[in-house]
């Protein structure tokens, strides 16, 4: 979760013409590249993840409901960045979001990590 000295990240759905003129504004030349439908972008300590799939934008946005329901559960309230990155990954792996349960799959982990604390 992010610190005092965290940068902002924000994840928007763009279509091709605004991203083209976003990554013409940023600063660091064209962004960072994930795929040719997603870039990140800086502006500052703003840094812009732009999507141009509606499907990778609702991969984030499950990512981030189950990243919330996780840090919930810990006593620190915190999901580190790397615990981000990879559910993220996991969210956006085709295989895996193929099947029905990754979101209740990634809730049922974190409850039992949760009472595994408890004991």
């Amino acid at each position: 979760m992010p610190n005092n000295g965290s940068d902002v990240d924000l994840v928007v759905l763009v279509n091709q013409y605004d991203l083209d003129i976003l990554t013409q504004e940023c600063e660091d030349d064209n962004g960072t590249e994930y795929s040719e439908s997603s870039r990140s972008l800086r502006f500052g300590k703003l840094n812009l993840i732009c999507l141009v799939k509606d499907k990778d934008f609702q991969a984030w946005k499950m990512a981030t409901r189950a990243l919330k329901q996780i840090a919930s559960l810990r006593e620190n309230g915190v999901v580190t960045r790397e615990e981000a990155m990879v559910l993220i990954d996991r969210v956006q792996d085709p295989i895996f979001n193929g099947s029905d349960h990754s979101l209740s799959f990634i809730k049922e982990i974190a409850r039992h990590r949760f009472r595994q604390r408890l004991k």
